[in-house]
């Protein structure tokens, strides 16, 4: 989530929650990365890693997803089935709800006529049933259980049925030589076990 302060933006990262505002866990952002190669025409290296204060291990309905290290072939036959999630615009407002829309991997020569000339780092896909939208940027576009790409759209047609969107690759070599640069995460060091301290709690006649 994206806010505007007096002391300007302030990101949060919901986790274990459907809904939009409520439920789940708020975290505060530590850091933000991103891809300084990004192009706003072509929509090339749409990506950034936000690090957030604390951690997600143990939060409920919470759960780390594998990310697809090889692109996929979209003239292969029995493609994965691919779909995104978020809270875009649905018609009238964004969505308080989850929503699901299903998408197919497409070339870039049927993506073209849309989006001439797709770069390296952008795949190509087109709705089945429902489509990404405002507000939904950033949302993950998931190919056989696996993290595939993220939407790097700010702007739909809510006429248009079977869209095509675009969206940021991330096993293209562009995104993950991004990916790799990034310095490792710190490790947390074991905690010392201090060593035990009795205390008394006075008046005591032996203290």
């Amino acid at each position: 989530t994206l806010k505007a302060t007096t002391s300007g933006l302030v990101y949060t990262v919901r986790a274990g929650s459907n809904y939009q505002t409520m439920d789940g866990i708020v975290f505060q952002i530590q850091g933000y990365v991103a891809n300084s190669q990004y192009d706003y025409s072509t929509a090339a290296n749409d990506v950034a890693v936000i690090t957030i204060q604390g951690t997600f291990a143990g939060v409920p309905n919470v759960q780390p997803i594998a990310m697809h290290t090889t692109e996929i072939d979209p003239t292969t036959p029995n493609l994965p089935n691919c779909f995104i999630l978020g809270w875009g615009w649905t018609g009238s407002a964004t969505s308080a709800n989850l929503k699901k829309a299903e998408y197919k991997l497409i070339t870039n020569a049927a993506c073209s006529p849309t989006y001439s000339s797709p770069v390296p780092s952008v795949q190509c896909a087109q709705s089945v049933t429902g489509f990404g939208c405002y507000s939904d940027g950033g949302s993950p576009l998931i190919c056989d259980s696996r993290l595939y790409g993220l939407y790097a759209e700010g702007s739909c047609n809510t006429k248009v049925s079977q869209a095509i969107n675009r969206f940021a690759k991330l096993p293209s070599a562009d995104i993950k030589s991004f990916l790799s640069s990034l310095p490792p995460e710190p490790t947390a060091a074991p905690s010392q076990v201090q060593p035990r301290k009795n205390y008394l709690t006075c008046p005591c006649t032996a203290c």
